[in-house]
């Protein structure tokens, strides 16, 4: 089956050789999906006609000072790893590159972002490879992360059909 090229798919415009660039007017997508059990997004923006890729990824959850888990509702040791996981990660923000960016949500999760430049059209090779250099990239911190134990894990919440499909890597 021949399909007639440049066309439309979605979001996008495909040229002749099989490229991606955003249609006018379009909204551009974000997808969600699991790597070593977090939550990591990409969208794609247009920029006056260069690409960005922005992505987050939720690092963990700093521990919470209200935790129950003690006697009477009074908490075990739940403040010292709180203030513990505080300082650890004030450590951990110290050795990441300039242009990743860390923030704590309302909820306490530690969320990590960063963007890069996307030359538009993109084949979907191209965005493939920048979505696995940062992955490879993030896995040192992750295994530092992990292996001082600095945050608790984020429950994954379920990815539906609607936000984008589950992908786990």
């Amino acid at each position: 089956m021949a399909f007639g090229l440049p066309s439309s798919l979605g979001p996008f415009s495909i040229d002749d050789a099989g490229r991606i660039a955003p249609r006018a007017g379009a909204d551009m997508p974000q997808f969600l999906f699991y790597w070593r059990d977090r939550r990591v997004s990409a969208q794609l923006l247009d920029q006056d006609g260069s690409g960005q890729l922005i992505l987050s990824a939720c690092l963990g959850r700093v521990p919470s000072s209200a935790d129950t888990g003690g006697a009477m509702g009074v908490a075990t040791g739940a403040a010292e790893r709180r203030t513990a996981s505080f300082g650890n990660l004030r450590d951990f923000l110290d050795v990441l590159p300039g242009e990743w960016r860390v923030r704590l949500t309302p909820d306490h999760r530690v969320r990590l972002d960063t963007e890069m430049a996307l030359a538009w059209p993109a084949s979907a090779v191209e965005l493939m490879a920048e979505l696995t250099r940062f992955l490879l990239a993030l896995a040192p911190y992750l295994d530092l992360l992990d292996e001082v134990d600095v945050l608790e894990p984020v429950a994954a919440a379920p990815l539906t059909p609607e936000v984008g499909g589950t992908m786990r890597i």
